[in-house]
């Protein structure tokens, strides 16, 4: 008896972990600790072009705009990140020593060690201090133009055209961004739940 061949029934491929053609060519947020206490929490940035960039008047907080009671920060002048290279920013340098034996950030929000530069308010964007809320937040990078250059959002936060990521299961875990150096703007996708913080070592 012959068969009857059905019709070709064509569905989209999902790829895991599918990478867009090419890496960022801008700075990243490339880690965020949010789920510790407020003096733990730590973001790093990395660096995924050929060129050092100029971070003077660079921001970086957890304001969607400029008329939100959140934080918004600047780098110092004279600021910069090497190619390939990350900044972590944390927000007590005092207990993030504690947290990390042996590991010193480079910039702190808060002035707790005076061997550790500051970031500055921004004025002009944000009116409230830093701090990220554990049932979710975003988190902005500025150029000095005031453009979001990449923004994080974890849990409930909200930011247009970014989805967010459903936040970390423990407390001691963080959120990084695997591979460092790519974004698709789905931050479901661009970040895994680690069990490991690493500040300062891209994975």
């Amino acid at each position: 008896m012959r068969r009857q061949i059905p019709p070709l029934l064509y569905v989209p491929l999902v790829v895991a972990n599918y990478l867009p053609p090419k890496p960022a060519d801008h700075l990243l947020i490339s880690e965020v600790c949010y789920a510790a206490s407020k003096e733990q929490e730590w973001v790093e940035i990395a660096n995924p072009t050929q060129e050092t960039v100029d971070l003077t008047f660079y921001r970086i907080g957890d304001a969607q705009s400029g008329d939100v009671f959140e934080g918004m920060y600047r780098f110092p002048p004279g600021a910069a990140l090497p190619p390939q290279q990350t900044l972590v920013l944390a927000s007590s340098a005092a207990a993030f020593r504690a947290a990390h034996p042996g590991l010193v950030p480079d910039f702190e929000f808060y002035a707790t060690d005076p061997s550790v530069p500051d970031l500055a308010p921004d004025p002009l964007w944000g009116t409230g201090e830093w701090h990220l809320s554990n049932e979710g937040d975003e988190v902005l990078l500025l150029d000095a133009g005031l453009t979001p250059l990449d923004v994080v959002v974890y849990g409930n936060g909200i930011y247009p055209g970014v989805e967010a990521h459903p936040g970390v299961s423990l407390s001691t875990h963080s959120l990084e961004r695997f591979p460092y150096a790519y974004d698709t703007d789905n931050c479901a996708v661009d970040f895994r739940d680690s069990a490991f913080p690493n500040p300062g070592e891209l994975p």
